[in-house]
Order: C-alpha cells, then sequence, then structure tokens
C-alpha cells in the first residue's frame, strides 16, 4: 500500500526526530561518550598546570571510562599538603564532569604503624579508654577514624590531647561518644570532631 506524500512526509520527519532524540541521549551532555571527550579536553588542560609543580610529578590525569565517564586523578604525592594541594588545582578549572581520585601518599609504613602500635598500648593503660575502634582509610589519602566511647566530657578532652601527642602525622577523624552513645560536643572548635593534624 503507497502512502499519501504528505502521510509519507510526516513518517520521515517523525524517525528523523526519534533518531536525533536517541543520538543527543546516547552522545549528549552527561552520556558517556561525551564525559571522556570532555573529560580528555580537561586531562590536557590540566597536565601542564600539575608538571609546574615537582611534588605532582608521579600524579597522572586522564580519562576513565568506568562510572559513566570521568576524569581521572590517581598516583602518589609527598604528603598530605600536597594531596590537598593538588584537589585545589584540579577544582580550580571549570570542571564539567565528575572527578575520580586515587592518590596515595608516600608513608613510611613501619614509622607509621610503629607510632599506631605505641599509641595504641598507651590508650590501653588508662581504664576511660576502652572502648576503642581504629580505622585507617586511604581510599584519598591516609586517614584515621577513631571510634571511641567515654564516661565524660574531661576523659574525651584527655583522650584527643593523647592522641595528637603522638604525632603520627596524618589526619584523624574523631568520632567520640558517651557511654550511651550520645556525641560529646566539649568546645566549639572541636563540634565536628574532625582535625588535620599539620
Amino acid at each position: 500500500m503507497k502512502l499519501r506524500p504528505q502521510v509519507e512526509q510526516v513518517l520521515r520527519i517523525s524517525i528523523a526526530v526519534v533518531l536525533c532524540v536517541l543520538g543527543f541521549l546516547a552522545l549528549g551532555p552527561g552520556s558517556q561518550t561525551w564525559n571522556l571527550r570532555v573529560a580528555k579536553q580537561h586531562a590536557q588542560q590540566l597536565t601542564p598546570m600539575l608538571a609546574e609543580d615537582e611534588r605532582f610529578a608521579s600524579v597522572y590525569i586522564g580519562e576513565y571510562t568506568g562510572l559513566g565517564g570521568v576524569l581521572s586523578v590517581a598516583g602518589c604525592v609527598p604528603d598530605h599538603r600536597a594531596a590537598y594541594d593538588l584537589r585545589l588545582l584540579v577544582e580550580s578549572v571549570d570542571l564539567y564532569v565528575p572527578v575520580y581520585y586515587s592518590v596515595r601518599v608516600f608513608y613510611d609504613n613501619y614509622d607509621f604503624y610503629h607510632l599506631m602500635d605505641a599509641l595504641h598500648d598507651a590508650l590501653h593503660e588508662d581504664e576511660r579508654f576502652q572502648e576503642l575502634q581504629f580505622d585507617i582509610d586511604d581510599s584519598w589519602i591516609l586517614t584515621i577514624r577513631l571510634h571511641a566511647r567515654v564516661p565524660d566530657e574531661q576523659a574525651a578532652i584527655d583522650l584527643r590531647e593523647l592522641v595528637e601527642q603522638t604525632q603520627l602525622g596524618v589526619p584523624i577523624e574523631y568520632d567520640i561518644r558517651s557511654q550511651l552513645g550520645v556525641p560529646i560536643e566539649y568546645d566549639n572548635r572541636w563540634s565536628g570532631r574532625v582535625r588535620q593534624i599539620p
């Protein structure tokens, strides 16, 4: 059956519109193809900027096909200050795609874990600090999360001071609670219980 010219023209236009919409969804903003293309442009823009700082000599920036297409920042830096500066540098550019960080800090593992063992022993000498848990997160920069339950506010203050006297040299996040599990807010400076050790 032959369609009328007007109907045939409408069908052709409709099909063309549908194909354009599908193409936009597949290749437009937010698609993996679009994200990868933009991530590559960001990488080309950022790579010379990183080359100006020798602390970022072991950092690679490029496009990553996972996660729907993102800008990947991966490598090693000498300390957590460099990691922080790296993040500031990357985010100083107008980014149009998500960023995936996989950055490690060079640490002397022997010294770090030796200090951790010494801290653990010192804490357990005080009967107020028997309910402690240390978690080590190295997904971005090496970070210690200390979860503790203590009998009172003074114990929370003493716990924090003892930890920071150890000078582990890495960021520490605190979650200090009473025996009933209520967060202890004993100082406005510490209300978030998060502090980076310089």
